[in-house]
């Protein structure tokens, strides 16, 4: 049983997706629909879902981007719902499994839920491994090169592909967007510092605040910061 939870503030509409899911969902446990915004925030962590239902306009001032950007961790697997098609684009920078456009379609939420599923299972699996040995496999299409994660600069998302920087100035393509990789590389160590980065903390040399914020690495590599990840990103450094 997959904890979900439902975040929509058109409370007809998230009904009717949880009954549905209630339904049909066997495999689904189904723990809370929030209509508010704060008191998603304010819930999530302490609830520590599986899968959240994440509408992308949550009211006149805050969307469902602005709520993962408050979060301290994502632990769950996001599949963002909307009105309006054109919205989930941006919804790709953030890692989803899925996008369920309103009125919802029955077969749409369910293909979801299948792939969330599907990431949550190969995430546990490969959690387990990388914890074991410290290492990730990636593939370029032509060969699969085992990487050390110690070693892992930072990731940059090159449109669906992403780019492995390592610390021996070495660049790896790998076949799976950025997203992919910040679900399975360790949160304690790697974090999303811009829609394009993808940092390990630890080779964090400074922050810096003139002509725009960014961050400066240990081999003197420059990359940008978003103004929204620049407090998450030093208290990650506990720095605040």
């Amino acid at each position: 049983m997959y904890k979900t939870v439902i975040i929509d503030v058109d409370s007809i509409s998230a009904q009717k997706l949880k009954e549905y899911i209630d339904k049909h969902c066997l495999d689904i446990k189904m723990i809370k629909v929030f209509t508010n915004y704060y008191e998603a925030v304010q819930m999530i962590e302490v609830i520590n879902p599986e899968i959240i239902f994440l509408d992308i306009f949550l009211g006149k001032d805050k969307t469902g981007f602005d709520l993962l950007e408050t979060l301290k961790t994502i632990a769950f697997q996001t599949i963002f719902t909307s009105c309006n098609l054109s919205s989930c684009i941006k919804a790709y920078d953030y890692g989803h499994v899925g996008f369920v456009l309103k009125p919802f379609k029955p077969s749409e939420v369910a293909k979801s839920i299948r792939r969330a599923v599907q990431r949550i299972q190969n995430l546990d699996y490969t959690t387990k491994e990388l914890e074991f040995n410290k290492h990730i496999a990636v593939s370029n299409g032509r060969e699969l090169r085992v990487l050390k994660i110690a070693d892992i600069l930072f990731c940059a998302s090159n449109g669906n592909y992403s780019v492995f920087h390592m610390a021996n100035s070495e660049k790896i393509m790998a076949l799976k967007n950025l997203g992919y990789f910040e679900g399975i590389l360790p949160k304690d160590r790697f974090f999303r510092i811009h829609k394009k980065y993808l940092v390990n903390i630890n080779y964090v040399h400074s922050i810096h605040r003139t002509d725009g914020t960014y961050c400066k690495l240990l081999d003197k590599t420059t990359l940008s910061i978003s103004r929204r990840k620049h407090e998450v990103l030093l208290r990650k450094l506990k720095y605040k």
